[in-house]
């Protein structure tokens, strides 16, 4: 009989899978329209566990935000996500962003 350790490593992985899914999902769908787009917070970190959610950082104008948002939350379905444009990040924050922040390819389920 499983340990309550082995359940939470299993329920852990198991939104691990579903989010890294929905992710690269969120982020090809944002690319194919051109719209530049990065995984942040614990996905991307990787201490992603059971009650995270899916981070999105996106490159749109003002005048693509709603389709930026409407591409993204098609993808992740309802999944729990935070959703940033790049533009209402505070300029010495950005770069604190960026530095931990990776693409679809670098996701491990």
């Amino acid at each position: 009989m499983p340990g309550i350790t082995d359940i939470i490593r299993q329920r852990d992985a198991a939104h691990r899978a579903k989010g890294t899914v929905l992710a690269r999902s969120a982020l090809a769908a944002l690319r194919a329209a051109g719209l530049p787009a990065w995984l942040i917070g614990s996905l991307a970190r990787g201490d992603f566990l059971q009650h995270s959610d899916i981070d999105i950082l996106i490159d749109a104008p003002p005048s693509r935000r709603s389709e930026a948002l409407g591409l993204c939350l098609g993808a992740l379905r309802d999944f729990p996500s935070s959703i940033v444009f790049k533009d209402d990040v505070p300029l010495h924050v950005l770069p604190h962003m960026l530095r931990e922040a990776s693409d679809e390819s670098s996701l491990r389920p």
